[in-house]
């Protein structure tokens, strides 16, 4: 099971790697994607394991957690909405454009960011 500090990591690796590829000339805007979507996910899990629950393997219950827990119901919109992006990208081949991954998707990561973080430092 992995730590606290593991999640945290992890996440912020996943976000670096959004952060390396130059949107406007990529080809892989469905990875930039899809590695929000997964620094998110991480975020998430290092709130749970953080506050001491178990981390949510299952996607499906990992939603209803978060949907239920008061201190993560703020960003379940976002959440939910950017891994409804992903999993376009990965199971229905969405394609994107720079600007809409820029204005729209990566923000959403930013907000869960910003909130996981302000609840635990």
């Amino acid at each position: 099971m992995s730590t606290p500090t593991q999640h945290k990591q992890q996440a912020e690796h996943n976000k670096a790697f959004t952060q390396h590829l130059n949107l406007d000339t990529t080809f892989y805007l469905d990875w930039i994607v899809t590695a929000a979507f997964y620094a998110a996910l991480h975020f998430v899990e290092w709130f749970l394991t953080s506050k001491g629950h178990t981390g949510r393997r299952d996607h499906q219950l990992r939603d209803v957690y978060i949907s239920r827990e008061a201190d993560l119901r703020a960003i379940y919109g976002d959440y939910t909405e950017l891994k409804y992006q992903s999993e376009g990208a990965r199971y229905e081949c969405f394609t994107f454009e720079p600007d809409e991954v820029r204005n729209d998707i990566l923000p959403l990561l930013d907000r869960i960011e910003a909130h996981i973080t302000s609840n635990l430092t």
